[in-house]
Protein backbone atom coordinates (compact mmCIF):
# COMPACT_ATOMS: atom_id res chain seq x y z
CA UNK A 1 0.00 0.00 0.00
CA UNK A 2 1.45 3.35 -0.71
CA UNK A 3 1.53 5.85 1.27
CA UNK A 4 -1.10 8.76 0.82
CA UNK A 5 -0.27 11.76 2.59
CA UNK A 6 -2.08 14.97 0.83
CA UNK A 7 0.96 15.77 -1.36
CA UNK A 8 1.44 12.76 -3.02
CA UNK A 9 -2.15 11.92 -3.47
CA UNK A 10 -3.04 15.40 -4.71
CA UNK A 11 0.37 15.36 -7.39
CA UNK A 12 -0.24 12.29 -8.88
CA UNK A 13 -3.84 12.60 -9.42
CA UNK A 14 -3.27 16.10 -10.92
CA UNK A 15 -0.64 14.82 -13.37
CA UNK A 16 -2.86 12.10 -14.11
CA UNK A 17 -6.09 14.73 -14.78
CA UNK A 18 -3.48 16.86 -16.96
CA UNK A 19 -2.73 14.01 -18.97
CA UNK A 20 -6.00 13.07 -19.37
CA UNK A 21 -6.59 16.32 -20.57
CA UNK A 22 -3.86 15.98 -23.30
CA UNK A 23 -1.60 18.15 -21.76
CA UNK A 24 -3.41 20.98 -22.65
CA UNK A 25 -3.57 24.88 -20.79
CA UNK A 26 -7.56 24.70 -21.52
CA UNK A 27 -9.76 23.56 -18.58
CA UNK A 28 -9.71 19.93 -17.73
CA UNK A 29 -12.67 17.87 -18.03
CA UNK A 30 -12.15 16.70 -14.45
CA UNK A 31 -15.62 15.45 -14.08
CA UNK A 32 -14.46 12.59 -16.62
CA UNK A 33 -11.91 11.35 -13.57
CA UNK A 34 -12.60 9.70 -10.71
CA UNK A 35 -9.10 8.11 -9.41
CA UNK A 36 -5.91 7.73 -9.93
CA UNK A 37 -3.33 4.91 -9.60
CA UNK A 38 0.35 4.26 -9.23
CA UNK A 39 1.33 0.76 -9.42
CA UNK A 40 -2.40 -0.22 -9.28
CA UNK A 41 -2.83 1.38 -6.05
CA UNK A 42 -5.92 4.19 -5.92
CA UNK A 43 -4.23 7.61 -4.86
CA UNK A 44 -6.33 10.58 -4.04
CA UNK A 45 -8.45 11.08 -6.82
CA UNK A 46 -11.00 13.46 -4.78
CA UNK A 47 -8.17 15.56 -3.31
CA UNK A 48 -6.54 15.62 -7.03
CA UNK A 49 -9.68 16.99 -8.24
CA UNK A 50 -10.13 19.44 -5.72
CA UNK A 51 -6.95 20.97 -6.26
CA UNK A 52 -7.95 20.76 -10.11
CA UNK A 53 -10.82 23.12 -9.60
CA UNK A 54 -8.99 25.18 -7.59
CA UNK A 55 -6.29 25.81 -9.86
CA UNK A 56 -8.47 26.45 -13.16
CA UNK A 57 -10.40 29.19 -10.97
CA UNK A 58 -8.26 31.74 -9.85
CA UNK A 59 -9.66 34.52 -7.58
CA UNK A 60 -7.42 36.38 -7.51
CA UNK A 61 -5.65 39.48 -9.78
CA UNK A 62 -1.88 40.49 -9.91
CA UNK A 63 -0.60 43.85 -8.45
CA UNK A 64 2.42 45.07 -6.25
CA UNK A 65 3.02 48.03 -3.39
CA UNK A 66 5.59 49.84 -3.80
CA UNK A 67 7.14 47.94 -0.98
CA UNK A 68 7.31 44.72 -3.11
CA UNK A 69 9.25 46.71 -6.00
CA UNK A 70 12.19 47.33 -3.69
CA UNK A 71 11.77 45.42 -0.34
CA UNK A 72 13.04 41.60 0.13
CA UNK A 73 10.70 39.57 -0.43
CA UNK A 74 8.66 35.96 -0.17
CA UNK A 75 7.51 33.89 -2.40
CA UNK A 76 4.67 31.65 -1.98
CA UNK A 77 2.57 29.06 -4.22
CA UNK A 78 -0.85 29.25 -3.26
CA UNK A 79 -2.24 26.48 -5.07
CA UNK A 80 -5.49 26.77 -4.29
CA UNK A 81 -5.61 30.28 -5.43
CA UNK A 82 -3.59 29.78 -8.32
CA UNK A 83 -1.37 32.98 -7.29
CA UNK A 84 1.90 33.85 -6.42
CA UNK A 85 1.70 35.82 -3.51
CA UNK A 86 4.03 38.16 -2.19
CA UNK A 87 5.23 39.28 1.47
CA UNK A 88 7.74 40.95 3.22
CA UNK A 89 10.99 39.09 4.87
CA UNK A 90 11.94 40.56 8.79
CA UNK A 91 8.38 40.03 10.10
CA UNK A 92 7.02 37.29 12.11
CA UNK A 93 3.51 37.52 10.83
CA UNK A 94 3.55 39.56 7.66
CA UNK A 95 0.41 40.66 5.14
CA UNK A 96 0.41 40.57 1.56
CA UNK A 97 2.47 43.17 -0.32
CA UNK A 98 2.13 41.61 -4.05
CA UNK A 99 0.54 38.87 -5.83
CA UNK A 100 1.21 37.73 -9.32
CA UNK A 101 -1.47 35.67 -11.32
CA UNK A 102 -0.56 36.41 -15.37
CA UNK A 103 0.77 32.63 -16.13
CA UNK A 104 -0.06 30.86 -13.23
CA UNK A 105 -1.63 27.54 -12.81
CA UNK A 106 -1.34 25.65 -9.86
CA UNK A 107 1.66 26.85 -9.04
CA UNK A 108 3.80 24.08 -6.55
CA UNK A 109 7.61 24.50 -6.51
CA UNK A 110 8.95 28.09 -7.32
CA UNK A 111 12.81 29.28 -7.05
CA UNK A 112 14.48 32.61 -7.06
CA UNK A 113 18.02 33.46 -8.68
CA UNK A 114 20.92 35.62 -8.14
CA UNK A 115 19.29 38.41 -11.03
CA UNK A 116 15.93 37.88 -8.69
CA UNK A 117 14.04 36.38 -11.48
CA UNK A 118 11.50 34.29 -9.89
CA UNK A 119 10.21 30.79 -11.38
CA UNK A 120 7.65 29.14 -10.93
CA UNK A 121 6.48 25.22 -11.63
CA UNK A 122 2.99 25.38 -12.46
CA UNK A 123 1.66 21.88 -11.97
CA UNK A 124 -1.90 22.34 -13.77
CA UNK A 125 -0.83 24.25 -17.07
CA UNK A 126 1.96 22.39 -17.59
CA UNK A 127 4.78 25.21 -17.66
CA UNK A 128 7.67 26.89 -16.09
CA UNK A 129 7.25 30.84 -16.13
CA UNK A 130 9.95 33.00 -15.96
CA UNK A 131 9.29 37.00 -13.80
CA UNK A 132 12.02 39.12 -13.64
CA UNK A 133 11.96 41.37 -10.18
CA UNK A 134 8.98 43.71 -10.18
CA UNK A 135 6.92 42.00 -12.87
CA UNK A 136 3.79 40.24 -13.00
CA UNK A 137 3.94 39.00 -16.61
CA UNK A 138 6.00 35.96 -17.18
CA UNK A 139 9.16 37.50 -19.76
CA UNK A 140 9.64 33.31 -20.96
CA UNK A 141 7.36 30.41 -20.31
CA UNK A 142 8.93 26.78 -20.83
CA UNK A 143 6.78 24.25 -22.10
CA UNK A 144 8.15 21.94 -24.79
CA UNK A 145 8.12 18.85 -23.05
CA UNK A 146 6.85 19.54 -19.50
CA UNK A 147 3.86 17.92 -17.87
CA UNK A 148 2.78 18.03 -14.10
CA UNK A 149 5.54 19.69 -13.00
CA UNK A 150 6.55 20.16 -8.98
CA UNK A 151 9.75 21.49 -8.44
CA UNK A 152 12.11 24.45 -10.28
CA UNK A 153 15.96 24.60 -9.91
CA UNK A 154 18.10 27.60 -11.75
CA UNK A 155 21.95 26.82 -11.97
CA UNK A 156 23.93 30.14 -11.70
CA UNK A 157 24.45 30.32 -15.10
CA UNK A 158 20.92 30.07 -16.03
CA UNK A 159 20.26 25.83 -16.68
CA UNK A 160 16.61 25.24 -15.88
CA UNK A 161 15.93 22.12 -13.98
CA UNK A 162 12.04 20.87 -13.79
CA UNK A 163 11.47 17.66 -11.81
CA UNK A 164 8.15 15.72 -12.61
CA UNK A 165 6.89 13.95 -9.75
CA UNK A 166 4.46 11.21 -11.74
CA UNK A 167 6.55 10.99 -14.68
CA UNK A 168 9.60 10.21 -12.63
CA UNK A 169 11.66 12.40 -14.92
CA UNK A 170 13.85 15.55 -14.31
CA UNK A 171 14.11 17.82 -17.36
CA UNK A 172 17.06 20.37 -17.79
CA UNK A 173 17.08 23.50 -20.07
CA UNK A 174 20.31 25.06 -20.95
CA UNK A 175 20.24 28.90 -20.82
CA UNK A 176 18.18 30.43 -23.47
CA UNK A 177 16.76 27.15 -24.66
CA UNK A 178 13.16 26.75 -25.16
CA UNK A 179 13.43 22.95 -25.06
CA UNK A 180 15.10 20.46 -23.14
CA UNK A 181 18.50 18.45 -23.67
CA UNK A 182 18.89 16.26 -21.15
CA UNK A 183 15.78 13.92 -19.61
CA UNK A 184 17.26 12.05 -16.09
CA UNK A 185 15.30 9.03 -16.04
CA UNK A 186 17.33 7.21 -13.42
CA UNK A 187 15.59 9.07 -10.30
CA UNK A 188 12.11 7.54 -8.90
CA UNK A 189 9.52 10.12 -7.72
CA UNK A 190 11.50 12.98 -7.99
CA UNK A 191 10.70 16.18 -5.32
CA UNK A 192 13.31 18.73 -4.34
CA UNK A 193 15.40 20.30 -6.64
CA UNK A 194 19.39 22.32 -5.74
CA UNK A 195 22.60 23.13 -7.55
CA UNK A 196 25.88 24.00 -6.20
CA UNK A 197 28.49 26.28 -7.14
CA UNK A 198 29.97 23.83 -9.72
CA UNK A 199 27.05 23.66 -10.91
CA UNK A 200 25.80 20.03 -10.21
CA UNK A 201 22.60 19.07 -9.85
CA UNK A 202 21.47 17.63 -6.76
CA UNK A 203 17.65 15.77 -6.51
CA UNK A 204 15.38 14.68 -3.58
CA UNK A 205 13.68 11.67 -4.37
CA UNK A 206 11.48 8.47 -3.38
CA UNK A 207 11.70 5.06 -4.10
CA UNK A 208 8.09 2.92 -3.23
CA UNK A 209 8.73 0.09 -1.58
CA UNK A 210 5.71 -0.52 0.67
CA UNK A 211 5.44 3.42 1.06
CA UNK A 212 7.93 6.27 0.25
CA UNK A 213 11.62 6.14 1.22
CA UNK A 214 13.46 9.44 0.66
CA UNK A 215 17.03 9.45 -0.98
CA UNK A 216 19.51 12.11 -2.50
CA UNK A 217 21.24 11.80 -5.59
CA UNK A 218 24.31 14.00 -7.20
CA UNK A 219 23.77 14.43 -11.53
CA UNK A 220 27.07 15.82 -13.52
CA UNK A 221 26.18 18.88 -14.89
CA UNK A 222 23.58 18.78 -18.02
CA UNK A 223 23.89 14.53 -18.31
CA UNK A 224 21.96 11.80 -16.92
CA UNK A 225 24.59 10.56 -14.79
CA UNK A 226 23.53 10.84 -11.29
CA UNK A 227 25.13 9.06 -7.85
CA UNK A 228 23.71 8.23 -4.82
CA UNK A 229 24.59 10.08 -2.01
CA UNK A 230 23.93 6.82 0.26
CA UNK A 231 21.02 8.93 2.24
CA UNK A 232 18.01 7.43 3.54
CA UNK A 233 14.79 9.25 5.51
CA UNK A 234 10.81 9.28 5.35
CA UNK A 235 9.19 10.68 2.28
CA UNK A 236 11.27 13.63 0.78
CA UNK A 237 9.75 16.78 -0.44
CA UNK A 238 12.33 19.52 -0.22
CA UNK A 239 16.02 19.93 -0.65
CA UNK A 240 18.47 22.63 -0.27
CA UNK A 241 22.16 23.13 0.23
CA UNK A 242 23.70 26.01 2.39
CA UNK A 243 27.50 27.48 2.10
CA UNK A 244 28.89 25.24 4.05
CA UNK A 245 27.48 22.40 1.56
CA UNK A 246 25.51 20.93 4.01
CA UNK A 247 22.36 18.71 2.44
CA UNK A 248 19.03 20.43 4.06
CA UNK A 249 16.15 17.21 3.36
CA UNK A 250 12.78 17.94 4.28
CA UNK A 251 11.16 14.48 5.56
CA UNK A 252 7.45 14.38 5.49
CA UNK A 253 7.12 10.82 6.67
CA UNK A 254 9.05 11.90 10.34
CA UNK A 255 7.82 15.52 10.27
CA UNK A 256 11.67 17.04 10.34
CA UNK A 257 14.29 18.83 8.36
CA UNK A 258 17.43 16.74 8.37
CA UNK A 259 20.65 18.79 8.02
CA UNK A 260 23.15 16.18 6.35
CA UNK A 261 27.30 17.43 6.73
CA UNK A 262 29.36 17.36 3.45
CA UNK A 263 29.67 12.98 2.77
CA UNK A 264 27.44 12.05 5.68
CA UNK A 265 24.55 9.88 5.69
CA UNK A 266 22.99 10.58 8.95
CA UNK A 267 21.56 14.19 10.26
CA UNK A 268 24.64 16.13 12.08
CA UNK A 269 21.06 17.46 13.49
CA UNK A 270 17.38 17.75 12.90
CA UNK A 271 14.87 20.67 12.93
CA UNK A 272 11.60 19.18 14.11
CA UNK A 273 8.74 20.29 12.35
CA UNK A 274 5.78 18.81 13.97
CA UNK A 275 2.40 19.65 13.84
CA UNK A 276 3.23 20.63 10.10
CA UNK A 277 4.35 19.08 6.79
CA UNK A 278 7.45 20.03 5.68
CA UNK A 279 6.81 20.19 1.79
CA UNK A 280 9.31 22.87 0.00
CA UNK A 281 11.54 25.52 1.56
CA UNK A 282 14.24 28.10 1.19
CA UNK A 283 17.18 30.02 3.47
CA UNK A 284 17.43 33.50 3.47
CA UNK A 285 20.40 35.14 1.86
CA UNK A 286 22.13 35.25 5.46
CA UNK A 287 21.28 31.72 6.37
CA UNK A 288 19.77 32.72 9.07
CA UNK A 289 16.42 31.89 8.48
CA UNK A 290 14.79 28.74 7.06
CA UNK A 291 11.10 29.13 5.09
CA UNK A 292 9.12 26.02 5.16
CA UNK A 293 6.00 25.78 2.84
CA UNK A 294 3.51 23.63 5.17
CA UNK A 295 1.18 22.07 2.67
CA UNK A 296 -1.65 20.77 5.53
CA UNK A 297 -2.23 23.87 7.09
CA UNK A 298 -1.60 26.31 4.51
CA UNK A 299 1.12 28.39 6.15
CA UNK A 300 4.79 29.28 5.57
CA UNK A 301 6.79 28.60 8.85
CA UNK A 302 9.68 30.29 9.71
CA UNK A 303 12.71 28.77 12.09
CA UNK A 304 15.78 29.86 13.37
CA UNK A 305 18.14 27.91 10.62
CA UNK A 306 20.98 27.73 13.78
CA UNK A 307 19.03 26.70 16.45
CA UNK A 308 15.67 25.07 14.75
CA UNK A 309 13.23 27.52 16.98
CA UNK A 310 10.56 29.18 14.91
CA UNK A 311 10.55 32.22 14.66
CA UNK A 312 7.23 33.32 12.69
CA UNK A 313 4.27 32.51 10.39
CA UNK A 314 3.21 33.50 6.98
CA UNK A 315 -1.03 32.49 6.65
CA UNK A 316 -3.14 36.24 5.99
CA UNK A 317 -3.97 35.96 2.85
CA UNK A 318 -2.99 32.65 1.82
CA UNK A 319 -5.63 29.75 0.76
CA UNK A 320 -2.79 27.19 0.51
CA UNK A 321 1.23 26.90 0.49
CA UNK A 322 3.05 24.51 -2.13
CA UNK A 323 6.25 26.32 -2.35
CA UNK A 324 8.74 29.23 -1.19
CA UNK A 325 11.61 30.86 -1.97
CA UNK A 326 13.54 34.29 -1.16
CA UNK A 327 14.58 37.61 -2.96
CA UNK A 328 17.55 37.92 -2.51
CA UNK A 329 18.34 34.40 -2.34
CA UNK A 330 20.45 32.54 -0.37
CA UNK A 331 23.84 31.73 -2.47
CA UNK A 332 24.44 28.48 -4.42
CA UNK A 333 26.17 25.51 -2.16
CA UNK A 334 29.84 25.17 -2.92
Amino acid sequence: MLQSNRATSALIALAAAVAFAGCSSAASPIGALTSATVNGSELGGSAGLRMLRRATSPTLHGWLSPEARTKPSIYVSDYDASAIEIYPQGKSSPSPIGAITDGIGGPLGNFVDAHGTLYVANGSNNTVTEYPRGSTSPSVTLSTGISGPISVAVDSKGTVAVGEFANQTILEFPAGSSSPTVTITLLTYPEGLAFDHSRHLYAAWNQNSSGFVGRVSRCQRLQNVCVDRGITEGQSGGLAIDESGDLILGDQANKAINIYAPGSTTPTRTISTTGHDPYKFALNKGEKRLYVADINNGQVITYDYATGSQTGTISTGLQSAWGVSLDPPAKYGP
